[in-house]
């Protein structure tokens, strides 16, 4: 499967495995474990930053939820 296919909540190590390079937190901080929670019916898109696919989450309740960044 593709990361397109992931729905979550799912390990990050899952994510990194599947072709995302780095996951980030919208204010920056890097994210390398834990459950990140991927809404149901959509889509982990990654974003093409410079050469790399990267995940943004924001942190709600000590989770981290996948957003989409515009």
């Amino acid at each position: 499967g593709t990361i397109r296919d992931i729905t979550g909540p799912v390990q990050a190590e899952v994510l990194f495995k599947a072709g995302v390079d780095a996951i980030y937190t919208i204010d920056g901080r890097p994210v390398t474990e834990g459950l990140i929670h991927i809404k149901e019916g959509k889509s982990s898109k990654p974003c093409p930053v410079g050469s790399r696919s990267v995940l943004f989450v924001e942190e709600r309740d000590g989770c981290f939820h996948a957003i989409k960044r515009n």
